[in-house]
């Protein structure tokens, strides 16, 4: 009987041990390296715009493009990085924590040598907690190319949800951030055109997804057209739509397996400036602009599409309007939009306040004419969300939900898409049930576990004749 008394204090001790437990994941105690080329860990990242996920790793093409996560961590975090350049020595980064930017890295290029591998510590002594760690593509794809191998980080990684909607822009250099950036952020003795001077995020199109709560892909590159731009290799947008990333593979498709909700299309402003000097007709223009279009909604069959124009000045206003009433006009889903000029930047080009002026025109155009009347109904807003951290919800998943409603205030927005996904994901987890029984199930697994040892471990004394 003391035996059985034994075995019984010790399997009761086994179950209070255990539901004592966190259910969520805990930080690690030591930074891990994960390795970008494994499937399996890939699964739990969020990757944003054209970008590619294979057996050389994370590989952002394209303006905008990167990955976001959420990361029970504390410290530093570390990217390894293999790169290539064209034009200039150096290509750079942005990185994001809880929604606020937190640190821009550049990958430098040995003059003499044209690729470069090494790490970059992107963020250092972070707090311990749940963080949304996003890492976006600064340089446009045209000036180099970039794989990135591991990420190293002392937690743990989780995907970011999808928004409900995602916007695509399809443009040139003022769609790439060209010149955004004063010179006092960079080198001075950089040029007009260095990639230091360049804001993928700081451009117009970025800013309009980050206040709509949109999903982003950009595709874009400086100096090009809808039919003709000052390119020396006589392609054009219409040529480079379908490619992945055309000036790092002119053979590779993208799948579009997530089709646009809204493409945006910024293109006539080296059409107008080469067009004349090149001695290409207008009709020609606009017949190639219209043919882009068609391409566009081809791909995304039931997207919204939004030529704009006017940042650096209103061009082929008649012709492109004609082109969307062709079309079916607003009825079939086409629009055109002209925003304001801003030129103050570099080589005339718009500057960060400028951008933010033809983000908030682009806003207002696509909330009146674009977007259904409702579509914020569905929303959450942050302090709509901060009620439901109230309710029962794991350690991380409260982690989570915190991270979100932070992102969401520092960028500003009523409403969030990520926030939205995320909250309808943990309110089936809220009220309290859902830690339990994860509880429970681990207890009554203990349980069995320990009657069957004890089953087949106590044997009684036999009694003395």
């Amino acid at each position: 009987m003391k035996r059985m008394t034994k075995w019984m204090t010790l399997l009761l001790t086994m179950v209070l041990l255990v539901g004592a437990l966190p259910v969520s994941a805990a930080p690690l105690d030591a930074a891990v390296t994960y390795d970008l080329t494994d499937a399996a860990v890939v699964e739990n990242l969020k990757l944003i715009g054209r970008v590619e996920a294979n057996d050389k790793g994370i590989v952002p093409h394209t303006t905008a493009s990167g990955i976001a996560f959420y990361s029970d961590c504390s410290g530093d975090i570390e990217l390894e990085v293999f790169g290539s350049k064209n034009l200039f020595d150096a290509q750079y980064f942005i990185v994001y924590v809880d929604g606020e930017v937190y640190n821009r890295v550049e990958l430098n290029h040995v003059a003499k040598n044209r690729t470069v591998s090494k790490t970059l510590t992107i963020a250092e002594d972070l707090e311990a907690g749940v963080h949304r760690i996003e890492i976006y593509r600064e340089t446009e794809e045209i000036n180099a190319y970039c794989e990135w191998k591991s990420i190293t980080l002392n937690g743990t990684l989780t995907p970011v949800p999808e928004a409900p909607m995602l916007i695509e822009f399809v443009g040139d250099s003022i769609t790439t951030g060209y010149g955004a950036y004063p010179f006092s952020y960079a080198d001075k003795n950089d040029p007009v055109d260095h990639p230091s001077r360049q804001a993928g995020t700081k451009s117009y199109a970025f800013l309009t997804a980050r206040a709509l709560g949109m999903d982003i892909s950009v595709t874009c590159t400086s100096g090009y057209g809808a039919q003709i731009g000052w390119n020396a290799d006589g392609v054009n947008m219409q040529d480079m739509y379908e490619k992945t990333a055309f000036h790092h593979d002119r053979e590779t498709d993208w799948s579009f397996e997530r089709p646009a909700d809204i493409v945006v299309i910024n293109l006539g402003t080296n059409d107008k400036s080469a067009h004349r000097t090149r001695g290409v007709k207008e009709e020609k223009v606009l017949a190639g602009m219209k043919n882009l279009v068609e391409i566009v909604r081809a791909k995304n069959p039931d997207a919204k599409i939004v030529w704009v124009t006017g940042m650096m000045g209103i061009t082929f206003k008649g012709g492109l309007t004609d082109i969307m009433e062709e079309l079916g006009g607003a009825e079939a889903g086409y629009y055109f939009c002209v925003l304001p000029t801003g030129t103050s930047g570099g080589a005339g080009h718009p500057n960060e306040e400028e951008h933010q002026a033809g983000a908030d025109t682009l806003i207002q155009f696509l909330k009146e004419n674009v977007l259904d009347a409702d579509y914020e109904a569905g929303y959450v807003t942050a302090e709509k969300a901060e009620e439901l951290l109230n309710k029962g919800l794991s350690e991380f998943d409260s982690g989570v939900l915190k991270a979100e409603i932070a992102a969401a205030k520092a960028d500003g927005v009523e409403v969030s898409g990520t926030l939205k996904t995320t909250y309808d994901e943990l309110e089936a987890k809220a009220g309290g049930d859902f830690p339990w029984l994860i509880v429970l199930a681990a207890v009554g697994g203990v349980a069995v576990i320990g009657l069957l040892v004890f089953a087949v471990c106590y044997k009684p004394k036999k009694k003395e004749a």
